[in-house]
């Protein structure tokens, strides 16, 4: 799928149009977690502020939903061929990181667990870097989606490229100076980067299906480039190549209300976590179904110091006619103790634009582990169709704050 414009937005807090670059927010460590000073722990097992807890860590909740494995091919040892442009004065800092990202334990931890196989011994391992190529000539000022494409086939049929071959992935670094968009589909307005698949056809005429991926520049922070790359080389992996257009396949995210809330695959379900740092370079996290089982933050890595908090709808789905209301309980949870955080309800059209569809209100902003939570919702209107790009629901999350630190639960509503 895409890194949304927003994500890339709230790492250099200039995409679309602004002039300034300053630095990518926190990025957590192995050693300081975020380097944020910690916050005081509870003043006993009442809660702050009277806030009643429970002693059982995590309070018992709904288990949450994984990803699945909807079939088609893996890259099992990615091989990333690199596209620069003339010019690229992040060209050095990038080679390194391709160079390191897809040898670490980062891409361990990320991928390892996702086999084909039902014993478990057709997985994703480490890759590597096949070449990294300068094109000789400054590409066009705006490409459409179908462009870049129709630019990788001609660098493979020129030979520009490396041939096609398994589990290579194709990745381009456009400068700031290109646009990429069609239909109002706008790069660092609605996303910053994305991966995909094409056929192309080698020299001696050869065709085959392949994966790239695009990394569009909004600003000149390196941490946006970093972010982007992991994150499409992570999703490239687990959920490379579409045979046909229509065609789901790889792993995915099962559950409907988090797919369509956070889009489906790996690296969408963990772009609002906070970033890490993996060998001096900014990266996001990824989502693992080991962790999700486990109860811990689905998101990994975690940092040694990080304690998990959410909240999950007692269920994950309800249906509705317009104007109709329900109360379901909420149930805040913590994997171990921490301090009290705060908890709202968010409709997707706040996040995507456009009018509200529900009314979410609870009965308190402030929770900790097994606090007694209601939330009520409210049908106020029912979408058009297609107004919700990404399914026929109404997705809505709940979402869990503390400081920098957000983690977040989408449930679903069902027009009747």
């Amino acid at each position: 799928m895409v890194v949304p414009a927003a994500v890339i937005g709230a790492i250099v807090v200039a995409c679309g149009g602004k002039t300034d670059d300053p630095a990518p927010p926190p990025v957590a460590t192995d050693t300081d977690a975020g380097k944020r000073p910690a916050p005081p722990p509870p003043a006993s097992d009442a809660g702050d502020a009277g806030i009643d807890v429970d002693p059982r860590y995590p309070a018992p909740h709904p288990p949450m939903p994984l990803v699945k494995y909807q079939g088609g091919n893996i890259l099992r040892s990615i091989k990333v061929v690199n596209v620069f442009f003339p010019g690229d004065a992040m060209k050095g800092r990038l080679t390194a990181f391709t160079e390191m990202i897809v040898k670490s334990d980062w891409w361990t931890q990320t991928s390892s667990e996702y086999c084909v196989d039902a014993a478990g011994t057709d997985c994703i391992g480490k890759g590597s870097v096949l070449a990294h190529v300068e094109r000789a000539s400054a590409p066009k000022a705006r490409y459409t989606p179908v462009e870049v494409e129709d630019l990788l086939r001609e660098m493979v049929a020129s030979g520009e490229v490396p041939a096609p071959q398994a589990d290579v992935v194709y990745s381009f670094y456009f400068p700031r100076s290109v646009a990429i968009g069609e239909s109002g589909f706008e790069s660092c307005r609605d996303f910053g980067g994305y991966h995909s698949s094409t056929d192309v056809t080698a020299p001696g005429g050869a065709t085959s299906r392949v994966a790239y991926a695009v990394m569009v520049r909004c600003t000149s922070a390196e941490a946006e480039q970093t972010v982007a790359t992991a994150h499409e080389l992570i999703e490239a992996a687990t959920d490379p190549v579409n045979e046909t257009p229509s065609m789901i396949g790889g792993f995915v995210m099962e559950d409907e209300a988090f797919a369509s809330f956070f889009l489906a695959e790996v690296g969408d379900l963990c772009v609002r976590e906070e970033l890490v740092d993996v060998g001096g370079f900014a990266v996001q996290r990824s989502w693992s179904n080991k962790a999700a089982k486990a109860g811990t933050n689905p998101c990994v890595p975690t940092a040694p110091k990080e304690k998990y908090f959410n909240a999950a709808p007692a269920v994950q789905e309800v249906k509705l006619a317009v104007g109709e209301s329900v109360t379901i309980d909420v149930i805040p949870f913590a994997e171990s103790k921490v301090p009290n955080w705060d908890l709202e309800a968010q409709d997707i059209f706040d996040t995507i634009g456009g009018v509200p569809a529900l009314d979410l209100s609870l009965d308190r902003g402030e929770v900790n582990n097994g606090t007694k939570t209601k939330l009520t919702i409210t049908l106020v209107r029912k979408p058009k169709v297609g107004e919700n790009p990404y399914g026929t629901g109404i997705p809505f999350a709940l979402v869990s704050r503390r400081g920098g630190e957000v983690h977040m639960w989408a449930a679903l509503v069902r027009p009747k």
